[in-house]
């Protein structure tokens, strides 16, 4: 009956006909256990060369991911670029076209210079001439000036003349009174005379203090006419070198509007390759992810395969395996009711997760596993965690287990994890002496970790529960509860394990076989098996 029941088991994994068998022909083999594990090692083989494949697609799933983002930050970046250059483009055309404005604007002013170096030129030829005519003038009062002193000077002889006329009059007596009358005549007339000269005097005088403001204003405007017809030269000339570098301007903006509507066009281009090289990524990404999806599925099909194998002892390796770990898991729980019967702990000390974070407060709780006179004060890198129950059983754990790497080179390790896949135990090659040595004691000292970072290892500790993808990687009691439903052992969870085969970081194949383990029918965690096939 087990056979027939095992031969249905591989026709509905692999998809065989049951009408296009031969049961007759398979159960009359005489070898048939050695057929059987024959078939063990195929899958296994199997198993192995899809782990390799799967870390390959996961490797270049990974790496297209990563190229497909970059292509996509790329396109993005270029999306920008091509709209900034789209704003350069429209500026630089902006700015030539300001830059002529500004070009002819600048020849308008150079012409408005020239007009009004033209013109203060003129004003300075004629201030010239005016301060020339001005200054004659002030020559010819001044000249004026010295006739009417001559004039005063004549007068007052006239009036000394009149003035010995009449005395001479006077002594002639009456032959002497007509020459009196013209005498008096005369003095009338130089007093006349140097009254009006004193009248044009004071006029002069008036007229010559009124003009040095006026040509002392006329040299300063002379000077001002000089130095402005001089601006206007300067000014002329420096239009002339801004008109020549706004042209030279233009002719660089017109160059650079040239260029930037050449790398638009460009840009254009390479943007819309991107977009379609961002499709043809994406495209390649699906496709590897449904063929990892396929490649799980073969795992999958390894899993229960190995599930099936189980239930036959044919005396493989694996068979072998299957029964260790039914003892271990016995054996953990013998362990652990000891320390609770003699009352050393309690069952909520096991089954809750308060974890203590081991720092030097804590250090005693590891020293009976390894040295850590080098730890440091506030403790491991990577941490390391402990349940205050633990110490009580440890080393026996540890013993149990190293009795049985012992029996088989192919084991690699085997340890008890708690359901959040926390290392209670670990391995004695695995549990070395603290060395302060980062990379050696990450390899080295891997006892009280959590590998909860671990997809496979995470997987096989939380074995036979239900809904896993909905628990985070370190949760409590009650959230398993609320997820998984009961936690209690089962008629069906009581037998069950899995088989995992994965490549782990350092490139080595490995397959890992997890049992649940249970005190007191509660659920724990998992004894974990992990080897390496010859």
């Amino acid at each position: 009956m087990q056979k027939n029941n095992l031969i249905n088991h591989f026709k509905d994994i692999f998809g065989i006909s049951k009408e296009n068998t031969s049961d007759h022909t398979t159960l009359s083999t005489p070898n048939f256990n050695k057929d059987l594990g024959e078939l063990q090692s195929i899958v296994s083989r199997a198993a192995i060369g899809a782990a390799k494949s799967q870390a390959k697609i996961k490797s270049n799933l990974e790496q297209i991911k990563k190229a497909s983002k970059e292509i996509e930050n790329s396109t993005s970046l270029t999306k920008t670029a091509k709209g900034k250059l789209d704003e350069v483009t429209k500026s630089s055309s902006t700015a030539a076209e300001t830059s002529k404005k500004t070009s002819l604007y600048c020849v308008e002013g150079q012409n408005v210079s020239a007009a009004a170096l033209k013109s203060a030129q003129e004003l300075s030829v004629h201030m010239e001439h005016t301060f020339e005519r001005i200054s004659s003038l002030v020559k010819n009062i001044q000249g004026v000036s010295e006739i009417s002193k001559t004039i005063q000077d004549v007068a007052l002889q006239t009036k000394l003349l009149s003035f010995n006329a009449s005395v001479e009059a006077a002594r002639a007596g009456e032959h002497g009174k007509g020459f009196s009358i013209v005498a008096r005549e005369i003095q009338k007339l130089g007093e006349n005379t140097a009254r009006e000269t004193k009248t044009i005097m004071d006029l002069l005088e008036k007229i010559n203090h009124d003009l040095d403001p006026s040509s002392e204003a006329l040299t300063i405007s002379k000077k001002l006419a000089a130095s402005s017809s001089l601006q206007s030269i300067e000014l002329n000339s420096f239009f002339e070198k801004i008109s020549q570098s706004v042209i030279e301007v233009t002719n660089q903006l017109q160059s650079i509007a040239e260029s930037c509507v050449e790398q638009k066009t460009s840009i254009d281009i390479t943007y819309e390759s991107m977009k379609e090289t961002q499709q043809h990524a994406k495209e390649v990404e699906r496709n590897t992810e449904e063929l990892d999806r396929h490649t799980k599925n073969l795992s999958n099909i390894s899993e229960t395969a190995f599930t099936i194998f189980g239930k036959y002892d044919v005396g493989t390796f694996f068979n072998q395996t299957v029964q260790r770990a039914h003892d271990l898991v016995k054996k953990h729980e013998h362990i652990i009711l000891q320390v609770i019967n003699e009352g050393k702990c309690q069952l909520s000390d096991v089954l809750n997760y308060d974890y203590i974070e081991i720092n030097a407060n804590h250090f005693q709780l590891v020293s009976h596993l390894f040295k850590i006179h080098k730890a440091p004060f506030e403790g491991f890198n990577p941490p390391k965690y402990i349940k205050k129950y633990e110490p009580l059983v440890d080393l026996k754990l540890q013993n149990i287990c190293e009795d049985i790497l012992q029996i088989d080179k192919r084991y690699k390790f085997i340890i008890f994890v708690d359901i959040n896949c926390h290392a209670t135990t670990h391995n004695k090659i695995f549990s070395q002496d603290w060395s302060g040595n980062y990379e050696a004691d990450f390899l080295n000292n891997r006892i009280k970790r959590f590998f909860d970072n671990n997809e496979v290892l995470l997987r096989a500790s939380r074995v036979g529960l239900k809904n896993q993808e909905k628990i985070p990687a370190r949760a409590s009691r009650a959230m398993f509860m609320q997820h998984s439903g009961n936690l209690k052992m089962t008629p069906e969870n009581k037998n069950s394990y899995l088989v995992q085969t994965y490549t782990r970081d350092t490139g080595e194949v490995m397959s890992v076989l997890s049992m649940p383990t249970f005190v007191k029918s509660e659920r724990v965690g998992a004894i974990l098996f992990g080897w390496v096939d010859d």
